[in-house]
């Protein structure tokens, strides 16, 4: 089974977002930083994808509680 890119960040988006909750994003951003330290910057641009994925949940699930 192959996947694509997108649908890995997707995946990987929500596995951490359930493991660490709010959490998440930040820690996705730091991965992202350390990548890039290190000269990664495809890794780089792949974790800034998953924190924005992180992010967009985030706001979605704050904007169907607003609305309950």
């Amino acid at each position: 089974m192959n996947i694509t890119i997108d649908q890995a960040i997707h995946i990987y988006a929500h596995g951490l977002r359930h493991r660490r909750g709010q959490k998440a994003s930040v820690l996705a951003r730091q991965e992202a930083e350390r990548l890039q330290a290190v000269g990664d910057h495809e890794g780089y641009e792949v974790w800034n994808l998953v924190a924005l994925q992180i992010e967009e949940l985030d706001s979605a699930d704050k904007a169907s509680k607003e609305k309950h």
